[in-house]
């Protein structure tokens, strides 16, 4: 009977070390070239034409009337913007399609490592990392240490009304959201 009620974790230790460490090495990789790709994303985004093949560029310039000058008639393809940004190793490595589609892709999925980070070093709940205001971040400092929280709402434990609330996180935590919020500055610049 005693036997029964021993509780073993839902993931092997083991595994969860190994997920942990792979998630913290895609938000380091991410980091180094954070400035770059955040910097490529925004050109790509609010210029229609930058990045794309001569062909798509006609068409659009076509389509929404943008001229081009006689000098330079296109704008330069994906291929050599990834040359001139230094982001082709980045892009191989994670085996990202060398086009603007890829570019969204990448973003798209550090986003995920993200939010995966936020989780583990959280505890929060899905739709509640999901709903974490832009300036969530809090840090104090106590005995010379310093201690990040988190501040969302929740709905736990409070028949389903959204109710204010922190967590406690770690460094790593706290780089995750710095690194959400780096990217949201740059979609937030693109869309106004």
């Amino acid at each position: 009977y005693s036997a029964k009620l021993q509780q073993h974790p839902p993931i092997p230790s083991r595994i969860y070390s190994q997920f942990i460490a792979s998630l913290l090495g895609e938000l380091d990789d991410f980091a180094a070239i954070a400035n770059t790709f955040l910097e490529l994303t925004f050109l790509c985004a609010t210029d229609p034409l930058y990045g794309r093949d001569p062909a798509v560029q006609r068409s659009i310039q076509k389509r929404s009337g943008i001229s081009l000058s006689e000098r330079n008639p296109y704008r330069p393809t994906f291929p050599e913007l990834l040359k001139k940004f230094s982001l082709e190793n980045y892009f191989l490595s994670k085996k990202l399609d060398p086009s603007v589609k890829g570019l969204g892709r990448g973003l798209v999925e550090v986003q995920e490592v993200a939010k995966l980070l936020i989780h583990t070093y959280s505890g929060m709940r899905d739709r509640e990392v999901l709903s974490l205001p832009y300036s969530c971040l809090d840090a104090e400092i106590c005995n010379g240490k310093t201690h990040y929280f988190i501040s969302g709402t929740t709905t736990k434990f409070n028949n389903g009304n959204a109710k204010r609330t922190r967590w406690v996180t770690s460094a790593e935590g706290m780089k995750a959201i710095q690194l959400a919020q780096k990217i949201a500055d740059t979609i937030y610049s693109v869309i106004g």
